[in-house]
């Protein structure tokens, strides 16, 4: 439909270069300041995309407005033939020739309609990123603001002092994880069990010990585990205790982030739509806790009952 090769993204890049130090020499003695950085941080975070080995601030493409569910894509490249776009920048080294941003059309258009795309609303980003990256927050009635709600948490992953911290390191390189990677990983947590479960296998692996799971930490000290296989394993409980370690300590640390939100009542008037009003900041941040609440609420009841039923399990 539309799209800038990298050769020319570069020659505009040089061009806007070029013509910001012009612009900054005649009208203003110092551009560098914090507004000017504010606004800057906002033209990168809502407007750049992945291309290659940076960011990139794309010409037209970054014209088109969001709708959730909008079957039009943006793309940073696409296959030789044509056809299967590339949605991230490590794909581009599975190209040949010249790399291009496409947006493509995934319906027929009218002449003169409107392209709209999605930022990521459709299960990609909670209410909260959507917010700090292009300022709205999804929806407009309190099941739409808790269903997009998510709390970024940072889990801790093998201990430094685990005895097989080496095995379980190579392990998670061989899958494809930077190093630093046995020692915890982010997680956006969201109200959805499918979300919920995904930290559980890195945490399986940092809690799995001699003690718990003999043969599993037998196969790893002596460097047999199969990566995938043992990636696999890792997709559901491997013990009774290993599980209740980790349901203790995600239940643990959801408890925490919710101690420190504002209760529901607090702000439930807050995000509330006034009628004829765009909603502004207290609002938008209202609704972001609503719906942060929500998905630490539903990870705290559901690793709970993980971890009841692992109980259980250990005394049968």
């Amino acid at each position: 439909m539309c799209f800038c090769s990298f050769s020319e993204l570069t020659d505009l890049e040089e061009v806007g270069a070029e013509a910001a130090l012009e612009h900054a020499s005649a009208e203003t003695p110092s551009p560098f300041d914090a507004l000017s950085y504010v606004w800057a941080q906002g033209i990168v975070l809502s407007r750049a995309l992945p291309f290659g080995d940076e960011l990139a601030l794309i010409p037209f493409l970054d014209l088109a407005n969001h709708v959730a569910g909008s079957p039009h894509q943006c793309s940073i490249a696409m296959d030789s033939d044509g056809s299967a776009p590339v949605a991230e920048a490590w794909q581009l080294e599975q190209l040949s020739g010249e790399p291009f941003a496409v947006l493509s059309a995934g319906a027929a258009l009218e002449p003169g309609e409107q392209v709209f795309i999605d930022y990521g609303e459709a299960g990609m980003r909670s209410s909260w990123e959507m917010l700090v990256t292009y300022g709205f927050v999804p929806g407009d009635t309190p099941a739409d603001w808790l269903k997009a709600g998510g709390r970024p948490l940072f889990f801790d992953g093998v201990s430094p002092s685990d005895p097989l911290l080496p095995q379980k390191t190579a392990l998670l390189v061989a899958l494809g994880a930077e190093e630093e990677g046995a020692m915890g990983s982010w997680l956006d947590v969201k109200a959805e069990p499918a979300e919920l479960a995904r930290i559980a296998p890195l945490l399986r692996l940092a809690h799995l010990d001699a003690h718990d799971c003999p043969e599993l930490a037998k196969t790893l000290e002596g460097w047999g585990a199969q990566p995938q296989e043992f990636w696999q394993k890792l997709q559901a409980p491997i013990s009774a205790p290993n599980e209740i370690k980790v349901a203790a300590q995600v239940g643990k640390q959801c408890k925490h982030a919710l101690a420190m939100l504002p209760e529901t009542d607090a702000i439930a008037e807050d995000a509330r739509p006034k009628r004829g009003e765009v909603p502004d900041r207290r609002a938008l941040a209202a609704r972001v806790l609503l719906g942060e609440r929500y998905a630490l609420e539903a990870a705290v009841d559901f690793w709970t009952k993980a971890g009841d039923a692992a109980e259980k399990a250990s005394k049968e």
